[in-house]
């Protein structure tokens, strides 16, 4: 049956190929003996010439030997350049005259082209005939191997029940271990993504968890947030170490349930000081200002309902500075890595906190500048004041903000 389908796929090969090749030879004489053809004959030889070279491509998706054989012999040579100028010349079909030395000369071409498909052919014949040759003989030893396996399974039937049982047992209680294992590792995998997406921004824990690289990035405008508690270095001096974590605790806590209202990125918190970020990771176009004032409204009101239980006649006064400008941000360390910001607008929100007042909001001009945008929030003049490092500025303070619709002013996904 092999040697049967080997010899009906050389039978194909020659016989449609040399058939194309023949119909080509015919209407080539005609075209070269007349100087054109009728379109009738021209139609039905493109349609020969067409049906041949789909064969032969469809052979070469067969048989890759084909296609190496060709490109040794065939393609690239003067033959094929001689060959693809005379189909070129009969293609345009309008010599007008009479070519005979030219018929002889593509002639000529054509049969040493067919004599290249010929020693192709022999070649794939003998490739099939080998091939099957081995793979018969192969099949012959795999059958005597099949069948010695197969009578000593008879003859060890018994004692191979008895070592399946055996077997099985003891791959489902491990398959049970290994189960309840790594159902043990998936929860604590999760845990530990928990956590790294706590510590990083999410797409930036995605890349860590991708062992992608990370480049730091540059951010053209943002907004940032600092803020710390009013004469908490007194408020520590007359409380216990642990009665200042668990102040701090509420007041982060607080601080973090108000931030997951607005696009805000929390940085990070030194002691009493809270650092917070609009338009990164994750740019928001204008947005940034607009989610650091709201929120900022809202935390002056949070944090003074806080109540301290060794202290309940003291209250938590906030001071915010905002500032917005550009600044640059990336992935610092490899143990315990931390999201950091970088560049003179952390430096200035910075100031506008140190230098603002108890439960107010500190402006400076470009933060008010890109508030004035959205004409919701009531804003007033503090005039210029001497900054630290940076001389004198106009700043302001951040009064209120006027009733209106987030989903109007930026769109129902906000």
């Amino acid at each position: 049956m092999y040697f049967s389908k080997a010899n009906l796929y050389r039978r194909q090969f020659r016989l449609k190929i040399f058939l194309f090749i023949l119909h080509e030879f015919y209407y080539e004489f005609l075209f070269f003996s007349s100087g054109n053809m009728s379109q009738a004959m021209y139609l039905w030889y493109h349609d020969q010439r067409s049906r041949g070279q789909a064969f032969l491509n469809k052979s070469i998706q067969y048989n890759d030997d084909i296609r190496d054989r060709l490109e040794e012999t065939y393609y690239g040579t003067q033959l094929q350049q001689n060959i693809s100028m005379w189909r070129t010349l009969i293609d345009a079909n309008n010599l007008n005259r009479k070519a005979l030395q030219e018929g002889r000369d593509f002639y000529t071409q054509m049969s040493n082209y067919q004599n290249i498909l010929k020693v192709i052919e022999d070649e794939l014949t003998r490739n099939i005939t080998d091939n099957l040759d081995l793979a018969i003989y192969h099949s012959n030893q795999t059958v005597g191997a099949q069948l010695f396996i197969l009578i000593l399974a008879l003859i060890l039937f018994p004692s191979i029940i008895i070592l399946l049982r055996h077997i099985t047992g003891q791959i489902q209680g491990f398959a049970s271990v290994l189960q309840t294992k790594n159902e043990e590792v998936m929860k604590e995998k999760k845990r530990a993504e928990a956590v790294l997406n706590q510590l990083l921004p999410r797409q930036i824990a995605e890349k860590v968890k991708n062992r992608e690289t990370i480049y730091p990035e540059s951010y053209d405008q943002v907004t940032i947030f600092f803020s710390d508690i009013v004469e908490f270095t007194n408020f520590s001096s007359i409380s216990t170490p642990l009665q200042i974590v668990d102040t701090l605790n509420k007041l982060y806590t607080a601080m973090d349930k108000r931030i997951g209202n607005y696009d805000v990125y929390k940085v990070e918190t030194i002691g009493d000081a809270y650092l917070c970020a609009s338009g990164l990771p994750e740019r928001n176009g204008n947005r940034h200002s607009y989610e650091i004032a709201s929120m900022s409204l809202d935390l002056i009101s949070d944090i003074s309902a806080i109540r301290i239980p060794h202290k309940p006649d003291y209250a938590l006064r906030l001071r915010i500075g905002m500032h917005t400008g550009p600044c640059a941000a990336g992935i610092i360390g490899n143990k315990m890595p931390r999201y950091c910001i970088f560049g003179d607008t952390v430096n200035t929100a910075s100031r506008m906190e140190s230098h603002g007042e108890p439960l107010r909001i500190h402006l400076s001009s470009a933060t008010h500048d890109a508030l004035r945008y959205f004409g919701v929030f009531e804003m007033e003049c503090r005039g210029e004041i001497e900054v630290k490092g940076k001389g004198l500025m106009t700043t302001w303070w951040l009064l209120k903000k006027l009733k209106e619709d987030k989903k109007q002013m930026f769109g129902p996904g906000v």
